[in-house]
């Protein structure tokens, strides 16, 4: 990128980079980002944080708004902001980008399979998912609504019910089914 350093970073690669930083950064969407905004993000290295902030935010008012987190990374990519510090920040920003993106991937696998245990839990707890496997079947519908009703049940009921409630039409009532009838 300039200035003898080892990085040549492409200017659109640089500004690719600058604008997902400003989203993952900038969640509350009040236009402008905070230093502790930057600080949080990069909880790791405050050293950058501060540089950032001191380097962005020209009119001095503690907020670096959109249009002067796009002209810093325009000098950037320009090379009109290069040296070794920048290098090794771009470096750092990158890495940070790239181990949020991974956190927040585990963090969605994780939410999924614990949704999944939960909505299985829920079934299995109103006695309905006899076998628990998170799907209820036309026969253990059945079985609950005979069990609640204290005696046999009608099998056009049960059909009608499971047609209304099997939102996919799989044959199985899952949470997912119960909360989308709703």
């Amino acid at each position: 990128m300039g200035c003898g350093s080892s990085v040549e970073t492409d200017p659109k690669q640089t500004m690719a980079m600058a604008t997902r930083l400003w989203k993952e950064i900038e969640e509350n969407r009040s236009g402008h980002l905070t230093k502790e905004e930057l600080s949080a993000y990069f909880v790791d290295d405050s050293d950058i944080a501060k540089r950032l902030i001191t380097a962005i935010d020209v009119d001095s008012d503690g907020f670096v708004t959109q249009n002067e987190w796009k002209t810093y990374w325009i000098r950037v990519a320009s090379h009109a902001e290069a040296n070794s510090t920048t290098d090794m920040d771009l470096k750092k920003i990158e890495a940070q980008i790239k181990a949020k993106k991974a956190e927040r991937k585990a963090s969605r696998r994780n939410s999924t399979s614990e949704e999944k245990k939960t909505k299985r839990k829920r079934l299995t707890e109103i006695g309905i998912d006899r076998n628990k496997d998170g799907m209820v079947t036309e026969a253990e519908l059945r079985t609950a609504l005979e069990k609640k009703n204290g005696g046999p049940v009608d099998d056009k009921l049960v059909r009608d019910m499971m047609a209304t409630l099997d939102s996919n039409k799989d044959g199985n009532l899952t949470m997912q089914d119960l909360s989308e009838g709703r």
